[in-house]
């Protein structure tokens, strides 16, 4: 999911698909990019910036049968028209498909200037700079994290109008740098629609995506003893954002977010074989993650992610069940969090 203001034909690049890219667009240029977990191993691999077609028109690139890394570390950076040099700043932020469009409504067409408007604690799991961690979810903010930033990124955008509109600025950590910090692209791993909260009606475990009352469910997650722990289960707003409608394609605006699938990925349960189960049928799949026991009223520790993830949006919509009511046992934060302790 992106915003307009990222050009479609450089998304499609930044993806590895064909396409043409206007050369236009300047050296250096930084793409923010938050969402799924699930495709942070393409993110992190080189050939998600591996220049395919001559996009700086360097005349180095696969289809010449050479190649030419679009994004390749440097720090400070090091802006280029040439093979191998630094065309593009990519920072990718693994939170979660949810929590990527809510960063996406948030900051897809306003600055994000303040250090704590995109987070960089125990809600980011991994983040890259062109491939290289500044946030390793099991060891924290890496050398090259700037806390000075917005969720402690390396770089942000100057962020004023002209023909350096996006390009990068950078200060040693961790003073802040000039500019902002826009999100571009929000991947997920279910269509925004699937995502996004539908006011005006009773919320309810049948709620379907776009029906109103869908993803509103007022359930917060509790603490071991009992308490309030406060976690929300609601799906994302869209804000004043719109989602694209294809029967009226000159209905889109600036707000518009559009979907372009790219990849199909398998979401499964995971048992234990503690439980001594090999089958087990959608209905009681639906009562188990809906309320923590079987049909039968066999009581199981069900455990889920948390209401920003696609994997647990794409698999309650599998099982017809409106992805807020999905809570499992509703308990503790999410597990990324090193106080969670069931």
């Amino acid at each position: 999911m992106k915003n307009n203001r990222l050009d479609p034909r450089l998304v499609l690049a930044a993806c590895g698909a064909l396409g043409a890219l206007s050369s236009a667009v300047s050296a250096q240029t930084v793409i923010n990019i938050s969402g799924a977990t699930l495709f942070e191993s393409f993110f992190a691999a080189p050939a998600s910036t591996n220049d395919y077609f001559d996009v700086d028109g360097d005349g180095f690139a696969r289809v010449f049968d050479t190649n030419d890394q679009l994004a390749p570390f440097a720090l400070p950076p090091a802006p280029g028209l040439g093979r191998n040099l630094e065309w593009w700043a990519v920072q990718y932020r693994s939170v979660g498909s949810g929590n990527g469009l809510a960063e996406l409504v948030g900051f897809g067409h306003t600055f994000a200037v303040n250090p704590n408007d995109l987070p960089s604690g125990s809600t980011l799991a991994n983040a890259y700079y062109n491939r290289s961690k500044w946030k390793d979810a099991t060891l924290g903010l890496t050398s090259i994290a700037n806390t000075g930033n917005p969720g402690a990124a390396p770089v942000r955008s100057e962020g004023t109008a002209g023909p350096n509109y996006l390009q990068a600025t950078y200060q040693p950590p961790n003073n802040p740098s000039t500019g902002g910090l826009k999100i571009d692209l929000a991947v997920m791993d279910v269509p925004t629609r699937w995502f996004a909260r539908i006011p005006g009606g009773a919320a309810s475990p049948a709620r379907l995506p776009g029906i109103g009352g869908y993803g509103t469910n007022p359930r917060v997650a509790l603490n071991t003893d009992g308490t309030t722990n406060g976690r929300v289960n609601t799906l994302t707003s869209l804000g004043t954002l719109n989602l694209f409608d294809p029967a009226n394609e000159g209905g889109a605006n600036s707000n518009t977010v559009f979907d372009t699938p790219v990849a199909f990925a398998p979401i499964a349960a995971m048992v234990n074989f503690g439980v001594g189960r090999q089958q087990i049928d959608a209905s009681s799949l639906a009562y188990l993650f809906q309320t923590g026991r079987d049909k039968t009223g066999e009581n199981l520790m069900v455990v889920t992610r948390d209401s920003g993830s696609g994997t647990r949006n794409g698999f309650m919509n599998s099982l017809g069940v409106d992805p807020s009511w999905g809570v499992g046992e509703n308990i503790g934060p999410q597990s990324t969090d090193p106080s969670f302790n069931l």
